[in-house]
């Protein structure tokens, strides 16, 4: 990868010390965040990466609060003041921003940010997205009606893009990068879609390992051999999964849940101060790329220039150890990684059809249960995901860890088509 964007550094390095992300489910029916507002939720959040970090809400010095639909979704604006009462950050520093479903790594790079320039000590970066509802006017919060779907992603494709008359939806989109991709590499449509199948199967094998993806109940095995089948790839090829385009399915895309992460940022000049050596995973590089209507591989290549350029990677294929696509649309998983140099250009599906890039394999993806299977709580997912990588990479993943050690991340994320957030992690 030829690699020749601005090397910028940090003028104070910067670790991440605490993670905590809530369960991913529905707060209408799961019972683990049954009616929990928005505010009980970032502070679910928060509350266990204060626990992870040992330390407390006093400890923080300013936060970032990620909410990508807080208008249409929670009927409120500027809502970094409306949560700081509730998680006990009164009168600190609180600022609301939002890039979509990257919007969690956006407020990661602002704490880093504000770290490294010695405005704060330690940070949090936090958000919170509720996508299975929204409030009843004139009803306290935790009331609230189920929206549509086609309302809710009409809502979300044109707030995101109002200044165009168009509508590409998921169909469109999914098709697009994985037809293309199929086409630049000789695959049929059978091929694509047991790479597409597996990449469903291989995200639920860690889903229903994951406490928190409560969107996960049953290993596709399970779903096979309840409907008379032989395995969980034949009751993925069946009308259980039914196709919607050309490639996809219904089970290769984005479960659209509720959920909050949490991430807490300090300076590495105090990390052994704190006694948090054993928790510190560096932040070590990000890009991001924003733009209107623009290819999605030159939004890539930019944002993934610059946060290697920062890391210091040269070769990534050898120096990554972990890779997090943002697989709202699961074909990402595939154009992604190979954007990124994890892979080299046709070579990730084969890979992914063999299963090594599972929990278990060695070019591992995260071990969440993705947003096919953990869900996709839309601002608040980037920074689970963010979560996750430092999970395993401490080695505390539990039944999910990881075979072999990780000690590096790529973290990439995208934001409803203008954003794209790239986070890189290395052990401190």
């Amino acid at each position: 990868m030829n690699n020749t964007a601005k090397r910028w550094t940090l003028s104070r390095g910067v670790s991440i010390v605490g993670v905590g992300y809530t369960p991913f489910g529905l707060i209408g029916k799961s019972p683990e965040i049954k009616d929990f507002t928005e505010r009980e939720l970032v502070s679910m959040a928060f509350m266990e990466a204060l626990q992870d970090a040992r330390l407390e809400a006093k400890d923080v010095d300013a936060f970032f609060v990620a909410q990508y639909m807080a208008e249409t979704l929670s009927s409120s604006n500027s809502v970094a003041g409306l949560y700081a009462d509730w998680m006990g950050l009164r009168l600190k520093p609180g600022f609301h921003m939002e890039g979509a479903c990257c919007s969690s790594t956006l407020t990661l790079r602002n704490a880093v940010q504000m770290v490294a320039s010695s405005t704060a000590d330690i940070a949090l970066s936090c958000a919170v997205e509720t996508t299975s509802s929204s409030p009843v006017p004139g009803k306290p919060a935790h009331i609230r009606e189920q929206m549509p779907t086609d309302v809710l992603w009409e809502k979300t494709m044109y707030g995101c893009d109002h200044g165009y008359l168009y509508w590409a939806g998921t169909p469109t989109s999914f098709d697009g990068c994985a037809l293309n991709y199929a086409k630049r590499h000789g695959l049929t449509l059978e091929q694509l879609d047991d790479v597409l199948n597996m990449s469903a199967y291989n995200n639920r094998r860690a889903g229903v390992l994951n406490p928190k993806a409560v969107m996960a109940t049953k290993t596709f095995e399970e779903e096979a051999a309840e409907h008379g089948m032989k395995s969980g790839m034949d009751f993925l090829r069946s009308d259980f999964n039914p196709k919607f385009s050309v490639s996809a399915r219904f089970l290769h895309c984005a479960a659209t849940c509720d959920g909050a992460s949490a991430i807490i940022v300090m300076a590495d000049d105090l990390v052994k101060k704190y006694g948090l050596e054993d928790r510190a995973v560096k932040v070590a590089g990000f890009g991001t790329a924003a733009a209107t209507s623009a290819s999605q591989p030159e939004q890539y290549e930019s944002a993934i220039k610059q946060a290697y350029a920062m890391a210091g990677i040269t070769v990534p294929r050898h120096e990554l150890d972990y890779f997090s696509p943002h697989d709202c649309l699961i074909a990402r998983q595939f154009t992604q990684s190979e954007a990124a140099g994890f892979f080299d250009p046709g070579e990730a599906w084969k890979y992914i059809l063999e299963g090594r890039t599972a929990f278990d394999g060695d070019r591992i993806f995260h071990t969440s249960g993705g947003r096919s299977s953990m869900g996709h709580a839309w601002a608040a997912s980037a920074g689970a995901e963010v979560a996750e990588a430092v999970i395993q990479m401490r080695g505390e993943a539990g039944a999910r860890q990881a075979n072999h050690p990780i000690n590096s991340a790529m973290i990439m994320n995208e934001g409803a088509g203008p954003n794209v957030n790239v986070t890189i992690l290395k052990k401190a």
